[in-house]
């Protein structure tokens, strides 16, 4: 399992292209299932052959239909196990995932395998806490145990960001291998400093001394078992300090001061202590700035936030690492492997936000969007990845925002009835709104003035039964979205973590302009990846609990953030996980 599997459920139209195409080959398909024999010493190959070469063909009906004529505890153990292999994926093509699951503890299958194929049909449901579950469970050892670690880890990464650990420790109390696991996120996500982190996988190593991961790191955890160099890294910061563009730098600037202050309190060695260097990317090009920190014997660059910058950068590689604060968005450059790419994109949010609308089943949900370029970015994303036709509702103003929610949620025939009985009669006419069943979630891509609008106006068009969900940029504090209810936000951590390293990162936060703690999270987040810098000898994968969200780097040396959820009840803010 990767990090990309955590996309959709499969959706009903999938199972309608993969039916077959007529009925008549349906029942002669069922008719000759029917006619095999399957008492005694049956030869299954024949059957099996030809349910494996319609799943590979693209018709797994026909394969589902042959496969659930074969009773398990007559076949052999190849034949049994490979019935319940293709099975599962047969099943996961139709999207029949949450069909009743008894067969898989048949005792003709092996325990260990049951386990897995259970985790692949969890995972096609997006229920990570159970792939985790079932991937512990396997009680064999696996030929390829780092391949099985990085899936446990990645499971239960995404687990997490779902359910508290504490709810995932509990279900998980019968193992001794799921218990090392949680403990080994729990420390990870706590860690204030790489050395304090390093000490606690020692400790970890000493306590869970034959786990699995103690054996084989995944991959995205590496960099705990590596020393750190003797020569501190020279870090040059390529920002915008200033002319127009100087807020954002500034607010680069102070997360990437405030995260090396903060870890730097709590760390107990001065050897291997970065070293920080600024240089002014409004005045100066990027090329010239390059030659003069190299000058300056700069071994690693942050920056600069400008996709221009970033992509002068690819085109010239300055033979150090560099961690640019943006995507350059162009897949057709080569890009070194010491060249690492993140940002706060708004599209990685409205990818989880979509993600999330999918894992819910909405079917229709609206999105009200106002009139700015990145609420524009966030609905390209919806629309040219999340497989949507979405029904947006365009917003200029706070002022027209509940004409215009009145006018989607409401049912227009009654008020027409309404106006037509007042102008016979004379008298005055009360009537309640309707809720109309066309929208069954609302999305919000506002600014914050509309958000505080938009409130009042769904709390009274659809009787606050319709369930909202809110991107980061749509509200600064409870204020903004207290009209809402109980709403759904996607949030940076940064803004209301309570405990760990980024409630201390939040108290240094000293911006005049609440939009400008995002760049703020960036920089701090540059400075936890520039800590845990991928190598040839670690590898490039890192899972990093940051400022801005989870953020996840792939073999391609870019990160995905993935944002952090929760709801707004009563002023505050319930996270679905603990903050960092």
């Amino acid at each position: 399992m990767t990090s990309s599997g955590c996309q959709s459920t499969p959706q009903p139209d999938r199972i309608a292209r993969n039916a077959p195409a007529t009925t008549v080959e349906r029942q002669a398909s069922e008719k000759k299932v029917s006619a095999t024999p399957l008492a005694g010493a049956q030869n299954l190959a024949p059957i099996l052959d030809a349910a494996e070469m319609h799943v590979a063909s693209g018709d797994p009906y026909l394969a589902h239909a042959l496969l659930r004529s074969i009773q398990l505890e007559k076949a052999d153990p190849n034949s049994a196990s490979r019935t319940a292999r293709l099975r599962v994926e047969s099943s996961i093509s139709l999207g029949l995932i949450r069909e009743p699951l008894d067969w898989l503890a048949n005792p003709a299958l092996d325990e260990a395998e049951a386990s897995r194929l259970r985790a692949q049909l969890c995972e096609a449901r997006n229920d990570y806490a159970c792939v985790f579950q079932q991937l512990t469970r396997s009680a064999e050892p696996e030929t390829d145990q780092t391949s099985m670690n990085d899936q446990i880890w990645m499971a239960l990464v995404s687990a997490s960001q779902e359910q508290e650990l504490q709810t995932l420790a509990e279900a998980s109390a019968d193992s001794q291998t799921a218990t090392g696991w949680i403990a080994l996120l729990q420390l990870v996500r706590a860690a204030t400093a790489l050395s304090s982190e390093q000490k606690a996988w020692a400790a970890w190593k000493l306590r869970f001394s034959k786990h699995p991961a103690a054996i084989a790191l995944p991959k995205a955890l590496r960099y705990l078992d590596v020393g750190r160099s003797s020569e501190p890294p020279r870090v040059a910061v390529f920002l915008p300090l200033s002319g127009q563009l100087q807020p954002i730098g500034r607010a680069v600037r102070d997360g990437i001061v405030s995260a090396h202050i903060t870890e730097g309190a709590s760390h107990v060695e001065s050897s291997g202590f970065p070293s920080l260097r600024f240089y002014d990317a409004a005045t100066t090009p990027i090329s010239e700035l390059v030659g003069q920190a190299l000058k300056d014997g700069a071994t690693t660059i942050i920056g600069p936030v400008l996709r221009e910058g970033v992509s002068a950068l690819l085109m010239n590689p300055p033979g150090i690492p560099v961690i640019a604060l943006n995507y350059s968005g162009n897949r057709t450059t080569s890009t070194p492997n010491s060249f690492f790419q993140m940002g706060i994109a708004i599209e990685d949010e409205a990818k989880s936000i979509n993600e999330r609308l999918h894992a819910r089943r909405y079917q229709r949900p609206l999105f009200v969007v106002s009139q700015t370029g990145w609420a524009d970015r966030a609905m390209s994303q919806i629309t040219t990845v999340g497989g949507r036709d979405p029904q947006i509702l365009r917003v200029r103003s706070a002022g027209e925002l509940t004409g215009l929610v009145g006018g989607a949620l409401v049912s227009t025939p009654k008020f027409i009835r309404k106006n037509s009985i007042r102008a016979i009669t004379g008298l005055p006419v009360i009537i309640s709104p309707d809720k109309q069943h066309d929208f069954d979630a609302i999305v919000a891509f506002t600014e914050p003035v509309q958000t505080s609008t938009l409130g009042p106006a769904l709390s009274y068009h659809s009787f606050g039964r319709i369930d909202a969900y809110m991107g980061t940029q749509s509200f600064r504090s409870a204020n903004d979205v207290a009209g809402l209810g109980k709403v759904t936000v996607s949030y940076l951590p940064v803004m209301f973590a309570q405990n760990g390293f980024n409630h201390a990162l939040r108290r240094s936060w000293l911006g005049q302009s609440a939009a400008d703690i995002s760049f703020f999270a960036l920089g701090a987040d540059a400075y936890r990846l520039l800590r845990r810098l991928p190598s040839s000898e670690t590898g490039n994968v890192r899972t990093i609990w940051g400022a801005s969200g989870l953020l996840l780097l792939d073999e391609n040396q870019v990160v995905r953030r993935v944002q952090s959820f929760g709801t707004f009840h009563n002023g505050a803010l319930h996270p679905f996980i603990t903050a960092n």
